[in-house]
């Protein structure tokens, strides 16, 4: 075996990083001589920089392909790490659906994803078998899943569909692998009816982004944990601007975006995360250390969701769900704020912020009232959560505070808004405030 110099390793190392973005450690001076030692024979070269020169000036770059798919890890298999399925499933599917089926809306309902990074298409399958067994009825929706890798030959396999024995056994449930694969001299080869909504393509994600998204969902999983944290930096700047602003970002289970991508949010769900643009609709007014006593730990992001998410069934996917019994629409709770919005004068920080010449009274908030129920029904957010949010958020000269039951007051709401408009004055009940 041909062993690398140090100063062949400096090279080869830069030149990889070059054409692939993957950053090779000093360490890793077996990997290179261990997957490039057939090259090194098949191309006659006594040493790696003989290797390197000739990769570096060949006309059709055949060899600097061959050098990358030498040097790629291509471990994959289907539904690896089953989480960012599960959460594909129960989360993201049914809210893009209730977003995108919309009265006003005609013809198919797009739903776009990308898969950066496939290898060879076991995860591009997974989403989309995923998808089949969450949508009852698939032909309402026009479904286009786009997988990508560097290596070309990677990319011809995952475009085959064309799967061993121990690859189908590795993570493939075996009802899926006889609902949607066939039987083939030896082989499993996927379905046409699975094959047509897949397209694969050669990518180097180095490279500008033409001619690709905008997306609903992107997983880019175990892709730029190979990358230098510049290029990782680049790599999700590129995502953020093809990712729809109420787009999903799937990365992989180890890592975390908190410093290299502050772009995106984190956000938790069935024990798992994903990420969304930070100026996503609904991201969260709180920083995550405040949400329900959430502390961020290293590699779980900056922040997750203050409303944890109602679990929806597969059947009623396709279906807006009832608002909650007793609860009022927003209509109906616009009306009424209006309304008892004209009840008395707003302070004068209200009105130079733009406001209308008055505040909001709040309503009937006691046991049992139209308001508290809607409230209790439709909203779940803890107790914890609320009462750091009405002790602590300040709103222009005034405070939105807590009043707590007085002995012998007899039962009361749990949470009572008030407006102090100067330090040291009475609330509207006429007594002095418990600070």
């Amino acid at each position: 075996m041909i062993r690398i110099t140090p100063r062949e390793m400096q090279d080869f190392s830069r030149y990889i990083a070059e054409i692939s973005g993957i950053a090779l450690d000093r360490d890793k001076k077996y990997l290179l001589e261990n997957r490039l030692q057939s090259l090194l024979d098949a191309q006659g070269c006594t040493s790696f920089q003989d290797l390197l020169f000739s990769a570096k000036t060949a006309e059709n770059g055949d060899l600097r392909g061959r050098v990358i798919d030498a040097i790629t890890t291509n471990e994959t298999y289907f539904f690896r790490d089953h989480l960012p399925f599960e959460i594909l499933r129960h989360k993201i599917i049914p809210e893009i659906i209730d977003r995108k089926r919309r009265p006003a809306q005609a013809g198919k309902a797009q739903i776009r994803i990308w898969c950066a990074g496939c290898s060879t298409g076991q995860e591009v399958y997974s989403v989309i078998m995923a998808i089949l067994e969450t949508l009852s009825h698939v032909g309402g929706y026009d479904i286009r899943v786009l997988g990508t890798d560097i290596s070309s030959r990677v990319v011809a396999r995952a475009s085959a569909g064309r799967y061993s024995q121990h690859e189908v056994e590795r993570g493939l449930p075996e009802q899926l692998l006889h609902k949607y694969f066939v039987a083939e001299n030896g082989f499993w080869r996927i379905r046409d009816e699975v094959r047509m909504l897949a397209s694969f393509s050669r990518m180097n994600l180095l490279e500008p982004f033409y001619g690709i998204g905008p997306f609903d969902i992107i997983f880019c999983r175990n892709v730029s944990i190979y990358f230098s944290e510049s290029n990782k930096g680049e790599l999700f700047r590129k995502i953020a601007r093809i990712l729809n602003r109420d787009g999903y970002l799937i990365v992989g289970g180890s890592e975390s975006l908190s410093e290299v991508a502050p772009q995106f949010i984190c956000r938790r769900h069935l024990k798992g995360m994903y990420y969304q643009r930070k100026d996503a609709v609904g991201a969260p007014l709180v920083p995550a250390q405040q949400a329900t006593g959430f502390s961020p730990a290293a590699g779980q992001g900056t922040a997750r969701n203050v409303v944890p998410p109602s679990p929806v069934e597969p059947a009623a996917f396709g279906a807006a769900s009832p608002p909650p019994e007793g609860s009022a629409s927003r209509p109906e709770r616009q009306q009424r704020i209006a309304a008892a919005a004209r009840k008395r004068p707003a302070p004068p920080a209200a009105r130079h912020a733009g406001f209308p010449p008055e505040t909001v009274e709040v309503e009937d908030m006691s046991p049992g009232s139209r308001l508290a129920e809607g409230v209790k029904a439709s909203v779940a957010q803890p107790r914890a959560l609320l009462e750091s949010i009405l002790d602590h958020q300040e709103r222009g000269d005034g405070l939105l505070a807590r009043r707590e039951r007085k002995p012998g007051e007899g039962e009361r709401s749990l949470l009572e808004i008030v407006w102090r408009r100067n330090a040291g004055k009475a609330d509207d009940s006429g007594q002095d405030r418990k600070e």
